[in-house]
């Protein structure tokens, strides 16, 4: 096969404290106002990452119909999420800048 189908998935994961208000805003911000899924259950997969256990969570995939990328925003419903300990700096694992792709810089940039 020699015609490309897909050119890029993007995603990146967003820890919040309130998942409907998170929803909101990147719907009304990023146009990322298309719901592909609103999952409540426990994040066994993810143990590794969240000190060994497995943690009560909400996760809801909103997504950018215009070939933007999806936002997983993230909502611990047993505990409340805590602020890093230290500074981000470059480097570190993870996705700590992410950015955005947009027709008009100067527009997107008052919107915001």
């Amino acid at each position: 096969m020699t015609e490309k189908l897909i050119y890029g998935i993007q995603q990146v994961g967003i820890g919040v404290a309130n998942a409907a208000k998170a929803f909101k805003w990147y719907a009304t911000r990023l146009g990322a106002n298309a719901l592909i899924f609103d999952d409540s259950n426990e994040a066994t997969y993810m143990a590794k990452y969240m000190g060994g256990k497995s943690r009560k969570k909400r996760a809801l995939l909103a997504l950018n119909m215009q070939g933007g990328g999806g936002y997983e925003i993230w909502q611990f419903t047993n505990s409340t999420p805590s602020k890093p300990k230290t500074p981000f700096k470059i480097g570190d694992l993870g996705i700590q800048f992410p950015f955005v792709k947009t027709k008009n810089i100067y527009k997107t940039f008052k919107r915001l």
